[in-house]
Parts: C-alpha cells; sequence; structure tokens
C-alpha cells in the first residue's frame, strides 16, 4: 500500500513538474517565432495610414481652380500607426510582475502633484491607503551646512485631509475613498476622484477648501483624463496636417539662383487637446465618454476603441484632436489579441465614426513567413487540449497584453482568438467553433493510444491503464511524457502457465492470471514437446476419454 501511495505521489509531482517545463519550452518557442515574423515582416506590413484623415474638412480639399494658389493643398492630412518592432520584449513575461512600469518611475504612483522646490521645500498631493484619504502637505529639509549642503532630517507638514463628504486638519469625520481613480492635471487648480464604491466623481479644491460630489452613473470607468495602455507597444496614433508646397530661391557662392521647393503644414494649431471644462473618460466596454469638469456628468458618448472591451486590447492610445481650439473629433487607435493587426477609428466632433483602417499581414510576401506561422502553430497545438479548451471558453476574460506572456492558458492563440469571435455570434456558433481543438485532441488520442498498447505489454493493472488513457487524452504530450518517466522499469520474464512476458514484481500474471507455482494437477495452457509424440497424442483411442488437454494446439 505504502509503495502505491509514493507510485502516486511521483506520478502527480512528474506530472506537473512536465507541464511546466514543457509549457515554458512552448512559451519561449513561440516567442522566437512571433519575433522573427517580426524581424523579418517589411515595415510597411506593421503600419497602417489613412489620408485625408476626414478630421479637417475643407482643408483637406484640393485645388480646383488655381493649382498655382500659395495655399493649394500638397498633401492632404493622414493618419498613421505602426505597431513597434519589440512589441514582444515590451509585452514580455516579467512585464506581467510590473504592469504599470513602477520600477522605472522616479515617484510614487499614489503621488498626484508636487510644485518646484523653494527653499528646500515642495508642495504635494499623495494618497494615504491607512486613511482611505487624500492628503496636501509640505516636505522639506531643514539645515544647512556651509557649502549648502541640507544636514537636517526630511519633515512632512501635514496641511489637510480630503474625503469624500469634505476637507479637515483632522482625518476623522470625512469618510474615506474606497477603490478609485484619480485625475490630476497641473494646469488645473482641482483634483478629480472617480470613487468606484459610490460611482461618484468628486472634485476637491485645497485652495477653496471644496469638495463637489457629482450624480451617480452607471458606466463602469477605468481611466480619466489621458487613455493610454502599454504605449511602447505601438507608436501613434499621429495625425499630420495638410501640407503646401512653397517655391523657394537660394543663391550659391557662384551667384548662381536655384529653386527648391519646400513643405509646410496649413494648420498651425492642430493639438491634441479636447478644450476647456471636459475631460476624456474611459469605460470598460471601450466607451469612451466626455466628463464636464464644473458638474461632473458624463455628457455625451463621443467615440469607442477599435476592438471591444478595454480588456481586450494588446495595446491602444486616445487622441482627442482641436482646431483652432475648437474641438474637432478624436482618433482611437491599439492593437488587439493578434499583434499583427494594429488599427484606428476616427470619430467626428458629435461622435459619429468616420474613418476606420486596420492592418493586413500576407505572409506570402517575405521568406519564412508561411513556414514560422505553421511553426508557430504547431507549438500551440502541442499544448494540453484541456488548456485549449479552457483558452477557447475564457479568452474574453483575460487582458489583451497577457496572451504573449501566458505559458498555460493562451488567449491570442488561433483556438482563443476563435472563442472571443464565436462568443460574439451566438450560441450554435460558439458550440460549432470548438472543431479548432481537434488538431490537438487527435495528437492527444495517439498518445493514448499509444500509452494503452504499452501499459499493456508492462502489465499495469485495467483500471490504471483508463486514469493514463483519460490523462493523455486531457493533457497531451504532457502526460505522454510524465508516463514515461514513471512507467515500471522491470525486466519481464516468461510465465511458466501462458509463456507471455509477466512481471517479476507481481504475484500473478497479468496476462493469465496464474501463480509462480502452479499446481502439476492443473495442466499448463501451453507445452513444449516432439513433434513424435505430438502425432501419438493425436492418435489416440476412441474409448480413451475426451481430455481438453489432447486438443490444444502446441508449439515445437
Amino acid at each position: 500500500m505504502n509503495s502505491q501511495k509514493g507510485y502516486v505521489i511521483n506520478v502527480v509531482f512528474a506530472g506537473f513538474m512536465a507541464v511546466v517545463v514543457l509549457s515554458t519550452v512552448l512559451f519561449f518557442g513561440r516567442f522566437l517565432c512571433l519575433q522573427t515574423l517580426l524581424d523579418l515582416m517589411p515595415s510597411d506590413m506593421a503600419l497602417v495610414r489613412k489620408s485625408p484623415s476626414g478630421l479637417l474638412g475643407d482643408w483637406d480639399m484640393w485645388p480646383k481652380e488655381s493649382v498655382t494658389d500659395s495655399n493649394a493643398v500638397a498633401s492632404p492630412s493622414s493618419i498613421v500607426i505602426q505597431a513597434d518592432d519589440d512589441i514582444m520584449a515590451n509585452l514580455g513575461f516579467l512585464e506581467a510582475f510590473d504592469p504599470d512600469n513602477r520600477s522605472e518611475q522616479l515617484v510614487s504612483p499614489d503621488i498626484y502633484g508636487f510644485s518646484e522646490e523653494y527653499e528646500g521645500w515642495r508642495h504635494m498631493f499623495y494618497f494615504d491607503k491607512a486613511l482611505g484619504l487624500l492628503v496636501s502637505c509640505d516636505i522639506g529639509r531643514e539645515g544647512l551646512d556651509d557649502k549648502g549642503r541640507w544636514t537636517g532630517k526630511w519633515i512632512k507638514k501635514i496641511n489637510w485631509y480630503a474625503g469624500p463628504r469634505g476637507i479637515s486638519q483632522k482625518p476623522g469625520g470625512i469618510g474615506r475613498f474606497g477603490d478609485f481613480l484619480v485625475f490630476r492635471n497641473v494646469w488645473l487648480p482641482y483634483i478629480v476622484v472617480f470613487d468606484r464604491d459610490t460611482s461618484q466623481f468628486v472634485r476637491i479644491d485645497f485652495e477653496k477648501k471644496e469638495v463637489q460630489t457629482g450624480p451617480k452613473i452607471e458606466p463602469n470607468i477605468v481611466q480619466i483624463g489621458r487613455l493610454i495602455k502599454n504605449d511602447r507597444a505601438m507608436m501613434g496614433p499621429i495625425l499630420t496636417p495638410p501640407q503646401r508646397k512653397i517655391t523657394k530661391y537660394k543663391t550659391r557662392p557662384n551667384g548662381k539662383v536655384v529653386e527648391y521647393a519646400r513643405y509646410e503644414s496649413i494648420l498651425q494649431k492642430v493639438s491634441f487637446i479636447t478644450g476647456t471644462g471636459s475631460e476624456l473618460v474611459l469605460d470598460n466596454s471601450g466607451t469612451i465618454y466626455k466628463l464636464n469638469l464644473e458638474t461632473l456628468e458624463l455628457e455625451e458618448r463621443i467615440g469607442a476603441l477599435p476592438w471591444p472591451g478595454v480588456r481586450g486590447s494588446l495595446a491602444y492610445e486616445v487622441k482627442p484632436i482641436s482646431i483652432q481650439g475648437s474641438y474637432a473629433g478624436l482618433i482611437a487607435g491599439g492593437i488587439g489579441p493578434d499583434i499583427f493587426r494594429p488599427g484606428f477609428l476616427v470619430f467626428d466632433e458629435d461622435g459619429n465614426p468616420i474613418r476606420e483602417e486596420r492592418g493586413d499581414v500576407e505572409l506570402s510576401r517575405f521568406g519564412g513567413g508561411p513556414g514560422l506561422w505553421v511553426a508557430n502553430f504547431v507549438l500551440e497545438t502541442l499544448h494540453a487540449p484541456i488548456l485549449q479548451l479552457a483558452a477557447y471558453f475564457t479568452s474574453l476574460m483575460f487582458d489583451g497584453a497577457d496572451g504573449p506572456r501566458s505559458l498555460f492558458i493562451l488567449p491570442n492563440s488561433l483556438v482563443g482568438r476563435k472563442g472571443a469571435y464565436c462568443s460574439r455570434e451566438g450560441l450554435v456558433e460558439y458550440i460549432l467553433g470548438l472543431w479548432v481543438i481537434l488538431p490537438s485532441l487527435a495528437i492527444s488520442v495517439l498518445l493514448a493510444w499509444r500509452v494503452e498498447k504499452d501499459a499493456r505489454k508492462v502489465g499495469i493493472s485495467s483500471k490504471a491503464k483508463c486514469w493514463w488513457a483519460f490523462t493523455t487524452v486531457a493533457f497531451g504530450l504532457a502526460a505522454y511524457i510524465t508516463y514515461r518517466l514513471t512507467r515500471p522499469q522491470l525486466a519481464l520474464v516468461t510465465c511458466a502457465n501462458c509463456g507471455c512476458p509477466r512481471r517479476p514484481d507481481m504475484e500473478r500474471c497479468h496476462r493469465c492470471g496464474s501463480r509462480w507455482l502452479v499446481p502439476e494437477l492443473i495442466p499448463p495452457l501451453w507445452r513444449v514437446i516432439e513433434k513424435s509424440r505430438l502425432d501419438e497424442t493425436r492418435d489416440f483411442s476412441p474409448d480413451q476419454p475426451n481430455h481438453e488437454d489432447s486438443e490444444q494446439i502446441t508449439k515445437k
């Protein structure tokens, strides 16, 4: 019994290590394939461009009457977005432990603004997690030596505490914030907080000692102000204003006048701001709203991300466009679960979509593309079918940036992307889409057949063979490796009763069930006799009893 328990423990431990090691090897294999694809891919395939942008109206009109007009448009406005070549490195495995790049920040993310140093002191705002309050304080050092160096200890002077119910010099009686988002603009004298516990925006003005609470809202807000995620994974979206061609003249040292052309922007006041009194807000579904900073109300929907849901996007950035101080619309660019397809949406000032562009990769355009794609697909197929099934049903539950750095469940694999797509098409399509797991399942069934065949030869019990077959179908190559590592390593001997190889560590033969010592009264199932005696055995007298032993087939 103890040996059997030890065998089970060894199998479980070996299986766990096999899953981890195999998943790690497959992870680096997929990483190498995708990174090589990005390196070999022409730069124009990772770039998406649209011209004209659709945001500048008449400024993008080509000249119709006079082509010599100095204000004639030589090239209309354009929008460009490009996936970064190092997108795999910027979304690596270690990024999961530091998603906000806090290790690279010089200032703690809980500090929301500080002033310039004046006589060794700075004024700053920070969030006290223990109290659940925003704190306004002065921090500095006292004492200077002869060389002008500060020698005293750091001193913090707390001025005010701010909570959802007011501002006070003491932390009690003003409530506390739970899970919240903070928006801080250095040009504004106040701080805007979204309290997720109450679904309300709160504006805190430390100068006026006022706290204003807005109405409750339904959307689940995830970002305020600058809407950006994994900006290192892409470049853009970039809006280039329309250009006009200007003829210039230059006099060379020899006195010859040379004519040359130069391009300059027609519009000089194109900026990425929304205007005064409002700010962008993003909810969990990927919808973009405009927040009125005075009333703390969501005014209207002004756009959306290119891919549904914030978690479904690997990277995104939203840029509102203001032309000569007036809001003109916004550009929402991003990368979906497929890292090779950047894209963007353009919305006008009323929130209506006017432009849409998405990238497309043609693997046949560069050498090695189809082969690397097939190699990546094979590596994905070698994952356990049960993990692929989990990726199919749970791909929408993972963040888009988790795909390139996943070890076990692969939400950005072919199976995961198919599950995310079919989940939006309906229940029937969702069930029929499971055919995508068939390649991985076929490999597992083949490995299970080999395990069952070898287990029958080695002498594993019927119950154990069923467990091994079921586990191999579920976990695929990892279970097969576990079986090969833990199978009984014994030299088989010939059974005295049936003549087949049997295990020496078992009391009974796993083929015929006989013990080691067979009584003489029990005739064996096989005999080795001479051919002449075989003929004599067959020619028995009719009066002789018909024994079953005499009718059995014998071998020389």
